[in-house]
């Protein structure tokens, strides 16, 4: 091949050598290369074990994207903590010069499992209220970071905590001004501990503020049972303390509750 000019030949040696380099990003052999340095600086750093398949790279949306990444640590003696995500996939959506920020417009979770064992102690006092400096931190989290993400979005994703399953089958968390918007699928749910009732599905979104919870949609199915519910759920940090006004109707069929 021959080129007319130096700037020619040089723009195909550069367009060869990133098309070469994405090429090998993708291969296993560059997965396995930064398996072990995210593995060498995961376990001085923090005592974590995690390995990653291969590594893939998105063009529309602008993105990265890890594959079959299996994440374990040790939280003490009877606690653990272990998770392997399908993909793990992190999409840029702009860069602020002006904030010197980089913005990730979605961090998705895809077909994962996510196990978590800790010990249960019944003699351990009920939570009264939610710490307010905890709910700060997590309002605060994003601006005074100096990488903000937008919006978290899990589909396909099992949840076992002691054993006990729950399916998020899809669930997307986003910031909207000065709050937090959820859209969410939930299957088997127990919202009472130590019994044996179970919530098939249940369908939302709401609006999280650091004070009040407003739901937009609530939509609970059991077998053939439904209820829908929207409303307002006032200084939710107060746990059984706060107040909550909610209008919805109930569709229920008496010859199936027997089965709830």
């Amino acid at each position: 091949m021959r080129f007319n000019s130096v700037v020619g030949a040089f723009i195909f040696i550069v367009l060869a050598s990133v098309i070469a380099f994405l090429i090998f990003v993708q291969t296993r052999s560059f997965g396995s290369l930064v398996t072990r340095v995210i593995s060498d600086i995961s376990e001085r750093k923090a005592q974590t074990k995690v390995s990653i398949k291969s590594i893939g790279i998105s063009v529309f949306p602008p993105g990265i994207e890890f594959n079959r990444v299996q994440v374990q640590k040790d939280l003490g003696p009877v606690s653990s903590f272990s998770a392997e995500f399908g993909k793990l996939g992190f999409y840029i959506s702009l860069i602020e010069v002006e904030e010197r920020k980089l913005t990730f417009g979605e961090i998705r979770i895809d077909d994962s499992v996510i196990d978590v064992t800790y010990p249960e102690d019944d003699n351990e006092p009920e939570m009264t209220e939610i710490d307010r400096k905890i709910i700060d931190q997590v309002f605060d989290f994003s601006e005074k970071t100096p990488v903000r993400v937008d919006t978290f979005l899990f589909h396909n994703t099992k949840i076992f905590a002691n054993h006990d399953l729950l399916e998020a089958r899809r669930l997307k968390i986003f910031k909207k001004g000065k709050s937090f918007m959820t859209r969410f699928h939930l299957a088997n749910l127990r919202p009472v501990k130590d019994d044996d009732f179970s919530i098939d599905e249940i369908w939302g979104e709401a609006e999280v503020s650091k004070k009040d919870i407003t739901i937009h949609r609530l939509r609970i199915q059991h077998d053939v049972h439904t209820v829908l519910l929207k409303g307002q759920i006032v200084d939710y940090p107060l746990l059984k303390k706060s107040k909550a006004d909610l209008k919805g109707e109930a569709t229920i069929y008496f010859n199936g509750i027997k089965d709830i």
